[in-house]
């Protein structure tokens, strides 16, 4: 291991005019540990897993107006098609990812991949369509698909104790709130969202989750579109057929959402991005020894035209986390900031609670 040690002579000749003057060595390491400068495997693997944090893309239309950005749908089989179009398309994504603090392993190329119910959605700037021109992604989603569990499966785990994987949202205010219907709903949480490090705090975020709600509060869907036969096509003919990476999501069906939700490590600077954009919040976690980001917080916005069947749940709910959030303000929630606070009690007004966007 390689460094340099550069040595600070340091002297107080106010107070300690006889002693020794202090000496601050600055180590800097300059040889990596694991490979060596430059190596071509370390180059590969990182190219492969999409681990680059290097490859920052740059943007090539600047910065557009968000009211003209719209979102799209990305088509996994297309993404993971193997095509070099695709391929850096991919590495663009997960760079966005990987510049804005997110734990990233290569696990999750294998969830994005594999898993049924997670999807891709990306907010581009305007562009025209040509062949092998990719345009710039301001800001990318991870979503998932969740609820519409069986309410008696959901209560007999919480009567056992178990903790089940996957559905977040839904095991979790079922198990808080003791109330395994809650568990029958269908939502959408948003896993990770990601805004280009050149533009942020400039309104994308914003405009994305706002077209997600868009999406999800449509009334009439549209008919199915035409599916390809399988009979005498060999898999490259299907791949040619579903060649298109972006998806545009006035073509997509009707989606039968309940909520949109969203679990994070609770900051004054989160909060109030999410409360901008509609959403309430209905759980805090008490114990925050185990969670590296704080208090692990859920925050959910109830979709357009469910208000019948919403109303049922959504003020009781929230009734009751002001009650335990009050009382725990002594205890387990005294590390909260009292702006924080503040902000917490604001968005839970029930006098004036509306489901506008």
């Amino acid at each position: 291991m390689l460094a340099n040690i550069k040595n600070y002579h340091f002297s107080d000749s106010v107070r300690n005019r006889n002693q020794k003057p202090r000496i601050l060595k600055e180590i800097v390491l300059e040889e990596p540990i694991r490979y060596s400068k430059g190596d071509p495997v370390e180059r590969w693997l990182n190219d492969f897993l999409c681990l680059n944090p290097d490859a920052s893309p740059s943007l090539i239309n600047g910065c557009p107006d968000p009211k003209l950005c719209q979102l799209f749908l990305v088509d996994r089989n297309a993404l993971f098609s193997g095509h070099k179009v695709a391929k850096c398309f991919l590495q663009k994504i997960f760079c966005l990812f990987a510049t804005s603090h997110y734990r990233n392993s290569p696990d999750d190329i294998q969830l994005l991949c594999d898993a049924p119910s997670h999807r891709i959605l990306v907010l581009i700037s305007p562009f025209s369509l040509s062949v092998g021109f990719l345009p710039d992604i301001l800001c990318t989603l991870h979503i998932c698909y969740e609820g519409q569990l069986c309410k008696f499966f959901v209560q007999k785990n919480l009567l056992k104790g178990k903790d089940v994987s996957g559905d977040l949202i839904p095991w979790v205010v079922s198990k808080n709130f003791i109330d395994p219907s809650f568990s029958e709903l269908s939502g959408i949480r948003i896993i990770r969202i990601a805004t280009h490090p050149d533009i942020q705090n400039m309104g994308y975020g914003t405009r994305a989750i706002r077209l997600l709600k868009k999406f999800s509060d449509r009334k009439k869907g549209l008919k199915n579109l035409p599916k390809f036969k399988k009979k005498n096509r060999d898999k490259q003919s299907l791949v040619s057929k579903t060649s298109a990476i972006l998806i545009n999501l006035d073509s997509k069906g009707f989606l039968n959402l309940d909520y949109i939700g969203v679990s994070f490590g609770l900051s004054i600077s989160l909060f109030c991005f999410w409360k901008k954009s509609g959403f309430k919040v209905f759980f805090i976690h008490s114990n925050s020894k185990n969670i590296p980001n704080g208090q692990n917080s859920i925050m959910l916005k109830p979709c357009l035209g469910r208000e019948k069947e919403v109303l049922k749940w959504f003020d009781i709910y929230r009734k009751e986390f002001l009650k335990k959030f009050i009382n725990l303000l002594g205890c387990e929630f005294r590390t909260i900031s009292s702006n924080l606070v503040l902000k917490i009690f604001e968005n839970i007004n029930l006098e004036k609670e509306t489901f506008c966007l």
